[in-house]
């Protein structure tokens, strides 16, 4: 008796949520993008149209521009300055610093082993995102010999951006939620980009047709061959994949930032001052 109104209730429950998913794709068939100015229809359960959802998606964001590479390195410069001069007065505060920034680095590096090859995350490969996140973490600091402690604070200077730029996205709710979506995203994309995880791909293009060398009867000897042209070159993690791992990458990121300064650095009016005065120049 138990189990058949268990599976009733659980069949009630089913219906009512299907009932809600359909009636949403009908009333987003008449609905316009959150976007502003936008007209083109919203996609699928999305809030957006497509275009905006996938930006959505990507890069953290269906409208804001990302900073650019000028500006985090000012504000990581800002970062180390405001560190040395203003946050890191006396010897004690450098040490203490010194060990929580050192063990929180120790953490992100994990085993080499986690550096696999790149075709184990073509596919189905069973792997959570957060081990995804330490493979490609792997790769930046194993692989390519880049710093982690260059990741931290350029998770730092994303965080700092974000506090002066970062507005939310129409038809959005939980600013703190969407700003970590968008920090996270930028940071992890950092970490990807300068990572290596790529592998080689050869294409073949035709670039010619070769008419045949002599008169024949037999059919397979009178069609033209294709001249083809060999091409190789190396291929990241496509857009659909990078980004939910870039995601896990920042969170990983900011976890190891917050053990090492804490949630509130980003708050301070001499850094913030400084970093104002930095992205205006």
């Amino acid at each position: 008796m138990t189990n058949s109104i268990f599976e009733s209730t659980n069949r009630s429950q089913h219906g009512k949520d299907n009932y809600r998913i359909k009636s949403r794709l009908e009333a987003n068939k008449k609905r316009y993008c959150s976007c502003d100015d936008c007209l083109n229809n919203r996609d699928n359960l999305s809030i957006y149209c497509r275009y905006h959802r996938d930006r959505y998606r990507r890069y953290g964001h269906p409208t804001l521009k990302a900073p650019t590479e000028g500006q985090l390195k000012a504000l990581e410069a800002v970062i180390k300055n405001w560190l040395e001069n203003n946050y890191l007065i006396t010897e004690f505060d450098k040490e203490g610093f010194k060990k929580s920034w050192g063990t929180s680095v120790i953490q992100l590096r994990k085993n080499p082993k986690y550096a696999v090859p790149f075709f184990t995350l073509e596919g189905m490969s069973g792997y959570t995102t957060q081990t995804k996140a330490f493979i490609l973490l792997s790769w930046y600091y194993h692989k390519q010999g880049k710093p982690i402690g260059a990741a931290m604070l350029r998770y730092m200077a994303v965080r700092l951006w974000s506090q002066l730029n970062f507005k939310m996205g129409q038809g959005k709710k939980n600013y703190a939620k969407e700003l970590h979506y968008f920090v996270n995203t930028i940071t992890g994309k950092f970490v990807i980009r300068h990572a290596g995880f790529s592998k080689e791909k050869t294409d073949y293009k035709i670039i010619g047709w070769e008419e045949p060398s002599f008169l024949s009867s037999i059919e397979k000897y009178k069609s033209s061959k294709p001249i083809t042209e060999r091409t190789v070159k190396r291929v990241g993690l496509p857009k659909n994949k990078a980004a939910g791992i870039a995601r896990a990458i920042g969170a990983e990121l900011r976890v190891s930032v917050e053990h090492a300064i804490g949630n509130q650095w980003f708050n301070n009016s001499n850094l913030l001052a400084k970093a104002t005065k930095a992205l205006a120049s």
